[in-house]
C-alpha cells in the first residue's frame, strides 16, 4: 500500500491537509510524521491519532520522529537534546486517548524516525517498526535482520 507522507513542520496545517487527503482516496495510506515538541500532551497525539484512522477508513500511519537541530532550534525555538531518552520519554507517556467516537477495530499502527541502531531498537520494541529517512538502501537488510520480525525499514 502506497502512502502520502505529510510533514508537521512548516506549511500546511498537516492534520487537516492528511483529512482531506484521506477523503479524496479508498486505497494510499494517508501518514503524518509527528515532531514531538516541548508541552506536546501524549494524550492529544492519541486522539488525533484515532480520529484520523476513523476518517481514513483504518488507513491512518503515524510517524513518530525527534526532527533536527536545526528545525527544533532553528525554526520552532525549542532545546533539541538527547533524542533518544526524549522519544523513549515519549512513548512511555502515551496512554489511551480518550475518545468518545467509535474506536479502531485494531489498535493504530505508529513508527518512528529512526537512522541509528538504539532508535531502530526502540521502534522495534515500543512502535511497529521504523521508517528511516534519507539513507542509503544497503544497511537497509542488516537493520531488518537484528529488527526481529516486528520491527521493518
Amino acid at each position: 500500500m502506497e502512502a502520502l507522507w505529510i510533514p508537521e513542520a512548516i506549511g500546511r496545517e498537516p492534520l487537516v491537509h492528511l483529512a482531506y487527503l484521506a477523503s479524496k482516496t479508498s486505497s494510499a495510506r494517508p501518514g503524518y510524521w509527528h515532531r514531538q515538541h516541548l508541552g506536546a500532551r501524549c494524550c492529544d497525539d492519541g486522539s488525533r491519532q484515532k480520529t484520523l484512522v476513523e476518517l481514513s477508513g483504518n488507513r491512518f500511519l503515524l510517524g513518530l520522529g525527534v526532527s533536527h537541530a536545526p528545525l527544533v532550534e532553528g525554526v520552532r525555538g525549542h532545546r533539541y537534546h538527547r533524542p533518544l531518552s526524549y522519544m523513549r520519554d515519549y512513548l512511555d507517556k502515551w496512554p489511551p486517548a480518550l475518545y468518545d467516537s467509535p474506536a479502531p477495530a485494531e489498535k493504530p499502527p505508529m513508527v518512528l524516525a529512526a537512522l541509528r541502531q538504539k532508535m531502530l531498537t526502540l521502534a522495534r520494541d515500543k512502535a511497529d517498526g521504523a521508517h528511516p529517512y534519507f539513507c542509503a538502501a544497503s544497511p537497509l537488510p542488516a537493520w531488518r535482520a537484528r529488527s526481529s520480525d516486528r520491527g521493518s525499514c
